[in-house]
């Protein structure tokens, strides 16, 4: 005679069920719940502190993460993880533009700025949430944020202009002085009466 020992976990089924309807619709999607939550379909979310917020892409602690796909009621929600989300009306945009990417604007309203059609938007953080696939479909992106090129230290430029005294011979000092230091790995260019010198003869 054989032994038989069945194991059983509440809930286990209906938590497999639940992600194999996850899976065939052809994305990762929780159900949430936030008393009041005042969010709206299409609309990004970040998660601060213990609560979720619209995002925005001016400051770091509120880049998107999640896109809400349907709203239940006044305290529950659906939101997309990753791949394919359908709103009949995006926020702000009204439709998409198929095979362009989205980004989270800085407005803090949790709505999306079209990057191809737009181009660098010049944002604090570029934050890449969707690609649309249709006017109301798209793929919810896994991607990272990153700050922006625009946001970080751009070039400096500083002019000076000088008389230099009379001079005979090589490494004959000008008596001119940089009224700036530069920085160490920068370039200083010298021009003398209009003409560029090139390095070799600048001491």
């Amino acid at each position: 005679m054989s032994l038989i020992k069945i194991k059983q976990i509440d809930g286990l089924q209906a938590a497999l069920d639940l992600l194999n309807t996850h899976m065939e619709s052809g994305s990762l999607k929780s159900t949430y719940t936030q008393v009041g939550h005042g969010f709206a379909a299409g609309s990004c979310i970040a998660y601060v502190g213990s609560s979720w917020v619209l995002a925005d892409s001016s400051t770091a602690n509120k880049l998107g993460r999640l896109i809400i796909e349907s709203i239940i009621d006044e305290d529950n929600f659906v939101a997309v993880q990753v791949g394919t989300i359908e709103v009949q009306s995006w926020p702000k945009l009204g439709s998409l533009v198929a095979g362009e990417f989205y980004v989270v604007d800085n407005s803090g309203n949790g709505t999306l700025e079209d990057y191809v059609n737009t181009g660098d938007p010049g944002f604090a953080y570029s934050n890449p949430v969707l690609q649309a696939l249709t006017t109301t479909k798209g793929h919810v992106l896994p991607w990272r944020p990153s700050q922006s090129p625009t946001d970080l230290i751009q070039p400096e430029e500083f002019t000076q202009t000088a008389n230099s005294a009379a001079t005979s011979g090589n490494y004959s000092t000008t008596g001119i002085t940089l009224t700036y230091t530069p920085f160490q790995d920068s370039t200083v260019q010298v021009f003398l009466n209009g003409i560029a010198l090139v390095a070799s003869y600048i001491v």
